[in-house]
């Protein structure tokens, strides 16, 4: 289990938001993709800037740039899970046979 709160959590994904943003954005990053070379080293530059500027581990920088990058894109993600509604939520009880 990691060390990171919640809102370390924030604070990194944050970080990543504003280094992609300084570095022009989803649409800039996407327009790279005629060029592979170009956009791996894009991508390093941001990963390596996440690194310095949080302290964090470089999968945790690449984990969050994906993650600014989903959220750019599409907007914020549907969370599942959560309480069901009703009295009584999920499944059933079991009945119990009777043995005579």
């Amino acid at each position: 289990m990691s060390n990171n709160t919640k809102e370390r959590s924030e604070q990194i994904f944050n970080t990543a938001a504003s280094v992609l943003e300084a570095a022009g954005g989803c649409v800039w990053f996407d327009s790279l993709m005629t060029t592979p070379d170009a956009r791996w080293q894009e991508l390093q530059k941001m990963y390596t800037a996440i690194v310095e500027q949080t302290g964090c581990v470089r999968e945790t920088a690449k984990r969050n740039i994906a993650k600014a990058l989903r959220r750019a894109r599409y907007g914020e993600m549907v969370r599942r899970g959560g309480p069901r509604p009703g009295p009584h939520p999920g499944r059933p009880p079991r009945e119990i046979k009777q043995v005579s």
